[in-house]
């Protein structure tokens, strides 16, 4: 999850414009009282916050924003989380074609 270090002023006009987020982004919203939610965003406007969670609809209103995380990919991280993945599946294939001995 990456944190919107941002002013709640700051934060809401960047939500508002869409620069933040947008339609299928996975974010937590903290909001004034308190209350987190996390969902998958369906569609911004200028007041609320669309989306979905487990099914749920759910619908946050900007003004109410005090603090944002939204969840990103590391193309490099999960790059090299596959590659050795499959390197480990690959060994454990070929060790145990040597050492099938049964």
């Amino acid at each position: 999850m990456q944190s919107s270090q941002l002013p709640p002023d700051a934060l809401r006009s960047g939500i508002r414009s869409g620069a933040l987020v947008g339609p299928g982004d996975k974010v937590n919203v903290v909001t004034a009282d308190g209350k987190e939610r996390a969902f998958t965003v369906a569609s911004v406007d200028a007041e609320i916050i669309r989306g979905e969670s487990s099914g749920t609809e759910v619908a946050v209103a900007i003004d109410d924003v005090i603090a944002l995380r939204r969840r990103e990919i590391e193309p490099v991280r999960t790059t090299f989380a596959a590659t050795y993945a499959a390197l480990g599946v690959a060994i454990v294939a070929f060790v145990i074609e040597v050492f099938d001995t049964w």
